[in-house]
């Protein structure tokens, strides 16, 4: 049976894109609300290896940018980790 892997997530961007080894690397920070109404902040890796979209993404964002990422999770270095297919971006974060 074919695995399925694919993750849309939603969050902003707690580091500056920085090259790792030929790629784009960051963190996206993610607010998780419960039932209850408690918050929870958690932080995933994210980790583009396809150029074009590596390029935009070291030009256009910056710690605190909105983004949308559609992709799958991975396994990068022993960490989980979005490899993402697609990105949509607000520039500033939500308050902006």
């Amino acid at each position: 049976m074919r695995s399925l892997n694919s993750i849309l997530i939603e969050g902003e961007l707690s580091t500056n894109p920085d090259w790792d080894r030929l790629r784009c690397v960051f963190t996206l920070r993610v607010a998780q609300q419960d039932f209850a109404g408690v918050v929870t902040h958690f932080e995933i890796p994210v980790v583009i290896a396809q150029r074009n979209l590596a390029q935009s993404v070291m030009v256009a964002l910056k710690s605190g940018d909105a983004i949308r990422c559609v992709g799958k999770l991975s396994p990068v270095d022993d960490v989980l980790s979005i490899i993402p297919e697609h990105i949509e971006y607000n520039q500033g974060g939500k308050d902006r």
